[in-house]
């Protein structure tokens, strides 16, 4: 018994490009497991939307944050209310909810004068949280929520994280040019 195919028929697999690339799902398992070990501080009450979250977020860091940061978003978020006790989360709610409607191209001291006070240094830790890809937890230790993702890496376009290529094999060899 024969299975020919016809001649007519592709001899190569077709390729789903829809479907998500191996980094991508090697990076949900590990945010997943780096999210499963944060502590639970009760019912981690949703305060604020995602989108609202990442408005404000490329506020204090001064980066657009598009909808591509969407999943890094939800484990920041989330990361940082597992952190905190009901009066944190509140805090929290209340820089997203004093900075959201901000213009893009609101002044530092615009930012400073609508948060006030205490949410100063929300705003400055959720910058710092964002840049470094790290939470740190009460007892001081970091949790590293991300790596490859941290905008460090796109405030200092001359340099990549280590293990990810650069570009063609060989391009170590010529001088840095910038973004033009």
């Amino acid at each position: 018994m024969s299975f020919d195919k016809p001649a007519s028929a592709d001899n190569q697999p077709k390729l789903n490009l829809s479907s998500p690339a191996r980094r991508d799902i090697l990076k949900g398992l590990a945010a997943a497991t780096v999210v499963s070990a944060i502590p639970d501080s009760g019912a981690a009450t949703e305060l604020v939307s995602i989108d609202r979250f990442l408005k404000v977020s490329s506020l204090v860091t001064g980066i657009p944050l598009d909808k591509t940061y969407t999943q890094l978003a939800e484990i920041i978020w989330d990361a940082i209310l597992r952190m905190e006790d009901d009066a944190g989360k509140a805090e929290w709610g209340d820089v997203i909810l004093r900075l959201e409607d901000l213009k893009d191209d609101t002044s530092e001291e615009q930012m400073l004068s609508a948060l006030g006070g205490q949410l100063i240094a929300k705003a400055r830790e959720l910058a710092r949280i964002w840049y470094t890809g790290t939470i740190i937890r009460k007892d001081k230790s970091k949790l590293i929520l991300t790596y490859d993702d941290a905008l460090v890496w796109r405030a200092c376009d001359w340099t990549k994280p280590a293990a990810t290529c650069g570009g063609k094999f060989g391009y170590w060899a010529h001088p840095f040019r910038g973004k033009v």
